[in-house]
């Protein structure tokens, strides 16, 4: 299974997809698996829904944007993952094939700062290691719950990896 993520991008080099914006991949499990293209160049919006990519203006659950970052009198621009007008909730203390169920205290959990995922925030998702001048998953052993206000569903969710601007994360209805 540790595996998967790099198989996942070698099939995505080889066979391609028509659109060249991501590929999901569904397993036996319910559990997606979601791979984007490259987020460095396009801003990515996604419906976990409908399991599909769509643009700014349809309904998106969960996006990932490039911000202006000021640093040194230039802006660079950094991926930020954001989700929009649901909730979300971050949980360091469960594993992600473990939670089949909303975490009782989820009400309380959830940020109602929804900046603290973006870069240069407490709870970062996607993060620049100015050290080794690298972006990658920050801690990506952490699982999230997103609350979907209009539907009234509850997903899990997990990042699993960045490279050279492509994100793999997965997630489940609960």
């Amino acid at each position: 299974m540790r595996k998967m993520p790099t198989l996942i991008l070698i099939l995505l080099f080889f066979i391609g997809c028509e659109d060249n914006r991501d590929i999901a991949i569904r397993s036996n499990s319910n559990i997606n698996e979601v791979v984007t293209s490259d987020i460095r160049y396009y801003d990515f919006y996604y419906n976990l829904m409908s399991d599909t990519t769509v643009d700014s203006s349809s309904t998106w659950h969960l996006s990932i944007q490039r911000i202006g970052v000021p640093y040194n009198n230039t802006t660079y621009t950094m991926p930020c993952v954001m989700t929009g007008s649901n909730y979300l909730a971050e949980y360091t203390d469960i594993v992600f094939d473990s939670l089949d169920a909303v975490p009782e205290t989820f009400m309380e959990d959830y940020y109602t700062d929804s900046t603290v995922i973006q870069y240069g925030g407490s709870n970062v998702i996607i993060d620049y290691d100015m050290n080794i001048h690298k972006m990658s998953i920050k801690n990506p052993e952490r699982v999230f719950v997103l609350y979907d206000l209009t539907n009234q569903v509850f997903y899990k969710l997990q990042f699993i990896e960045y490279n050279s601007g492509v994100v793999y994360f997965k997630y489940q209805l609960l």
